[in-house]
């Protein structure tokens, strides 16, 4: 007789049950899953401040080289729009959170998602199916 799968969760892309854990088209078989954690993956900001950086050193180089007058303004327009652009890239760039399964295998990213209380979710209902299995 075999047993029926438990459904700790479930939504569109991900399923766990008390035999598997379902990321998309991956199923994980939950016997050889030991743990699950949560992981931050901070956001990459680096990139937008190096844009900024450049929008500097392009706004105060060109106007300085431009002279006075309308060429100079244009120089630091067009440095102040890079600036802008590096900040509007630092501002939006998201954190990522990872669930991380454990098996004698090693750890496996198996979920990442910006939105820390979803994987939370997902890694709880993990935990609570581990612990079902006795």
């Amino acid at each position: 007789m075999t047993q029926e799968e438990t459904v700790y969760y479930q939504d569109s892309q991900v399923r766990v049950t008390n035999a598997r854990i379902v990321v998309g088209a991956t199923t994980y078989a939950l016997g050889q899953i030991s743990s699950v954690s949560l992981k931050l993956k901070p956001a990459n900001r680096t990139a937008g401040a190096i844009v900024m950086v450049a929008g500097i050193i392009i706004g105060s180089c060109v106007g300085m080289l431009a002279g006075q007058g309308n060429q100079m303004s244009v120089a630091l327009l067009i440095g102040g729009v890079i600036v802008a652009v590096g900040l509007v890239a630092i501002l939006t760039a998201k954190d990522k959170y990872t669930m991380v399964l454990v098996s004698s295998s090693g750890e496996m990213k198996a979920l990442v998602h910006a939105d820390k209380t979803y994987v939370q979710k997902v890694v709880d209902a993990v935990n609570t199916a581990i612990i079902g299995r006795g």
